[in-house]
């Protein structure tokens, strides 16, 4: 049968507190005539366009399963509402607020858990209710976690596009998506965290009061370069937590408590303050020790140079608890003269923190750490050579390579093979003549530049000519004269 609806608003007020009395009288003798009762009601104040009575009803119909204990009706009288004809969005709003409410009051974690899967249905694809959906997935994943079950709590908050949510605050969005990706880290599954971390709006992370979202945002992103052995962006997020600015604990107002508090709140900042400048310190020595792990190019120079310069300006205060050998490291690479192998102090760096814990230091050293530790020691070794023999080759247009392992103290196979990998990367452009013994560094010239050289000698040939044609006529020219 079709609903017929009235054109005029109707008010039910009397009728419903009446019906909520009798309610509460025969509610724990027969549940099921006093929802039925409801239910009815719910009808007719629906047909009736009274909105007002309309939340009332349906509000109280949950709030009698919650107090008979009766769970399951609880959620199949929500499933009942919404699948009501032309139901108002109002009610589903109001409804799924209510039953938020009764989440921690469930008896058991098998009938929360049922509850919210209840909830979450009825506020799938509906906008009015996006943020209470979720919180509903950020609890359920948290449930599944809890279980130990990381397949499913990744797969209950995966989906969820708070990036789009217009009743989420920037805060609860980046919260959320760096839940989204700490659960993917845990999954290990690498891939949807990268995903996720593209969700984050980095200027939002930049903002005052997102201080503590940068600093997660980007240990989770190195926790994740560290599986792909990505140095240059884990070096990126290191220095953006070093040069993520400190906030004060405001001191309260309170006029009475000032005196007390004040003490207090002073220790309180100091503390802060000297845990934040040891996480800065830590952040800027492994940007330092990764930025030298990655592969040269201008980026990376000029961010060596830059890093250089903001240890005496703007990274000044941090710099002066920092271990000496990592702005010592840092003036070897940036200058042109070869560098000793292994560095002076180079067992600080190779023992360095964010080498052995990359993510949680609580955490025991698994024999991928290890591995990865020890793959980035020898990439370090790799990269001062490289160093060396970029500086070998500005100063040198010909070198034996007898003389070239006396230099950077490699054996012949060594250095053949560091050659062979940076002309193969485009670092380099050289020649190796085996027999000889010798090593050619010669810059390849490109088509153009060769044009260039070629028309600007032609260019010099045909001036040359001209000005002797010119004499030779002068000369003639006094001689018939």
């Amino acid at each position: 049968t079709m609903l017929v609806y009235d054109s005029g608003k109707k008010d039910f007020t009397a009728e419903v507190t009446v019906l909520f009395a009798q309610v509460d009288k025969s509610a724990a003798e027969n549940l099921d005539d006093a929802i039925t009762s409801l239910l009815a009601m719910e009808k007719k104040c629906r047909v009736s366009n009274d909105p007002t009575n309309l939340v009332k009803v349906c509000k109280f119909m949950l709030k009698v399963c919650k107090e008979q204990n009766d769970w399951p009706k609880l959620n199949a009288v929500l499933a009942l509402i919404n699948k009501r004809c032309a139901q108002i969005k109002s009610v589903i709003t109001a409804v799924v607020a209510e039953a938020l409410g009764f989440v921690d009051q469930t008896p058991s974690l098998e009938v929360k858990m049922e509850l919210i899967k209840s909830l979450k249905d009825i506020c799938a694809g509906k906008i009015d209710v996006e943020s209470e959906s979720a919180k509903l997935h950020f609890m359920l994943s948290k449930m599944y976690e809890d279980r130990g079950d990381l397949d499913a709590a990744c797969d209950a908050i995966q989906d969820v596009h708070v990036e789009t949510y217009g009743s989420l605050s920037k805060r609860e969005k980046a919260e959320y998506i760096l839940e989204q990706i700490r659960v993917a880290l845990l999954k290990k599954d690498y891939i949807r965290a990268m995903i996720h971390s593209r969700k984050m709006n980095l200027k939002t992370t930049e903002e005052a009061g997102f201080e503590d979202v940068k600093i997660r945002f980007y240990r989770m992103m190195i926790e994740y370069y560290m599986v792909e052995k990505n140095t240059w962006e884990i070096a990126q997020a290191y220095y953006k937590i070093a040069s993520t600015p400190y906030v004060p604990i405001e001191s309260s107002n309170d006029a009475n408590g000032a005196v007390e508090m004040k003490g207090e709140t002073s220790d309180i900042s100091s503390n802060a303050a000297a845990v934040y400048k040891a996480q800065c310190t830590e952040a800027l020595e492994s940007c330092i020790l990764f930025l030298l792990m990655s592969k040269y190019d201008n980026h990376q120079s000029d961010m060596l140079y830059r890093v250089k310069k903001q240890l005496t300006a703007e990274l000044k205060e941090v710099a002066t608890s920092m271990q000496s050998v990592f702005p010592a490291a840092i003036n070897l690479f940036t200058t042109k003269e070869i560098i000793p192998s292994p560095l002076p102090d180079q067992d600080v760096l190779d023992s360095h923190q964010s080498l052995i814990y990359p993510s949680d230091p609580q955490q025991p050293i698994t024999t991928t750490v290890a591995a990865t530790a020890t793959a980035l020691r020898a990439l370090l070794q790799d990269r001062i050579v490289q160093h060396n023999l970029r500086v070998v080759a500005a100063y040198y247009r010909r070198i034996t390579t007898q003389r070239l392992c006396e230099l950077l103290d490699l054996s012949q196979d060594q250095l053949e093979g560091h050659l062979a990998q940076l002309c193969e990367g485009g670092d380099l452009f050289l020649k190796i003549d085996r027999p000889a013994g010798i090593v050619d560094f010669v810059q390849k010239k490109m088509p153009e530049q060769v044009l260039t050289e070629w028309s600007a000698d032609i260019g010099q040939l045909l001036h040359l000519m001209e000005a002797t044609c010119h004499l030779i006529n002068r000369e003639n020219m006094v001689y018939k004269a």
